[in-house]
């Protein structure tokens, strides 16, 4: 397993109430396969993506990532190095250009990285859809879909395993939506990248190797 996640509990304090997002949640996850994890507004699903990115931390529980604790790894170093994050707006710089917001995770990685790594980012762009011409644009002069392709062109900028991913076609029509599924199956089965990706889409879930289904809190497979 390259992510696991053990006993997860996050919740709020509502007065003498604890209201909980997640209770007693375990999931584990395999490169090489594309994963969905479905669920409607306020199930939860939101809140487990950010604690398997490190971007919140679990009230009690743990995350392991090849085996390690991602706390004894450091949240910082882990999101740096380890996974990818995708969001459904996107959150690229927008006074820079595609290409220059692919560069920007390469200066502060870690991980090993080729020494021309405008040629890497230019080729990312390139083998996700998006051609020279409009690597070099301001990302706000590009469309959904494409600013879509740069962010997953970024998220694999450092060459991790993980690719993690929050209603990523939530902003996109039909066809560009298929077209994304169509990268992120590729990267799992052809790359052997874990990709996982929250959604409240049937369609999406269905498409996945895998998927499981989030309500109030509560974890379960997708049928």
């Amino acid at each position: 397993m390259i992510l696991e996640a053990k006993d997860l509990n996050y919740y709020y304090q509502d007065g003498e109430q604890r209201r909980y997002i997640l209770k007693d949640t375990s999931i584990s996850f395999e490169k090489g396969k594309f994963y969905t994890i479905l669920g409607q507004s306020g199930s939860g699903k939101t809140t487990l993506l950010s604690l398997l990115s490190a971007l919140d931390s679990p009230h009690s529980g743990e995350i392991l990532f090849n085996e390690e604790d991602i706390k004894k790894i450091g949240y910082e170093k882990y999101r740096r190095n380890n996974v990818g994050i995708i969001f459904q707006s996107y959150n690229l710089v927008p006074t820079f250009t595609a290409v220059e917001n692919v560069l920007v995770p390469m200066t502060i990685t870690e991980n090993e990285i080729p020494e021309d790594t405008k040629t890497v980012a230019y080729n990312l762009l390139d083998y996700i859809g998006i051609v020279r011409s409009k690597a070099d644009r301001l990302v706000n002069k590009l469309s959904g879909g494409e600013q879509q392709r740069v962010a997953i062109a970024r998220a694999l900028a450092t060459n991790v395993e993980l690719i993690l991913a929050d209603e990523p076609t939530g902003n996109l029509d039909e066809e560009m939506e298929q077209e994304i599924i169509d990268i992120f199956k590729k990267l799992a089965h052809e790359h052997q990248k874990c990709v996982i990706v929250v959604t409240h889409s049937n369609e999406i879930a269905s498409q996945s190797d895998q998927a499981f289904q989030l309500r109030k809190g509560v974890l379960s497979s997708y049928e």
